[in-house]
């Protein structure tokens, strides 16, 4: 990377309160991480996909509710509309234009996975700043805020026609590569603030846990809300 570059994305500014560098190995992880190799097509993900996608959102929400330390994140269940819903997007890389304000989450490896919860351990005790610095690095639609909000229950999920580069029209951001699978997540816009009760995990569910999660009657691939 060079200085220039260097300078125009440096993640922290020099004069933070905190020291939240972020190493250059987890840096290349932000920007190069891809969405799943699973062939592209336009037809609706069947149902072991279906449930393979909400596996790996559970298991990255479990994940990361344990290294945040967050007592209300609750388990997502897949649902078919919001599945609908995106796949109305994924026929030309050019109709990803129209989705960069929606709650969005393509679908990443486990080195992303793995680096983000490493640096969440590591800045557990200023979380929120950290995460800021990062959405300004890589811009809102390629963080993962919406996806591990505690409070959203519902994500629905589509394979692109073909890999494409994400986000949209934001040529000033730093790349972090292509997308395969989009998934789109419910109920998020009408919560307000990022929602999070910070204490042992699962310990401010209302009807039990289970790895941390909050567990309602389900977590199954469902029709409706």
């Amino acid at each position: 990377m060079d200085a220039e570059y260097e300078s125009q994305y440096d993640p922290v500014p020099r004069e933070s309160q905190y020291d939240i560098r972020i190493p250059q190995d987890d840096l290349d992880v932000f920007r190069s991480a891809e969405s799943s190799t699973v062939s592209a097509s336009p037809a609706a993900l069947h149902t072991g996909f279906q449930q393979k996608s909400l596996e790996h959102i559970n298991s990255f929400r479990s994940r990361f509710a344990n290294a945040a330390q967050i007592a209300n994140k609750q388990k997502m269940r897949y649902n078919r509309k919001l599945e609908a819903a995106i796949q109305n997007y994924t026929s030309s890389c050019d109709l990803l234009d129209e989705i960069e304000d929606m709650p969005t989450y393509a679908i990443l490896d486990k080195k992303f996975i793995d680096s983000h919860i490493r640096q969440t351990e590591t800045h557990q005790d200023h979380l929120e700043v950290y995460e800021y610095h990062i959405e300004i690095l890589l811009g809102p639609d390629r963080t993962v805020t919406h996806i591990l909000h505690p409070l959203a229950t519902q994500v629905g999920c589509a394979l692109m026609a073909s890999p494409c580069k994400w986000p949209r029209g934001h040529e000033e951001w730093p790349t972090i590569g292509k997308i395969q699978t989009i998934c789109l997540v419910g109920e998020v816009a009408a919560i307000e603030g990022n929602g999070r009760i910070y204490g042992t995990p699962g310990s401010k569910c209302l009807e039990g846990q289970k790895d941390g999660l909050c567990v309602s009657k389900d977590s199954c691939v469902c029709d409706n809300f």
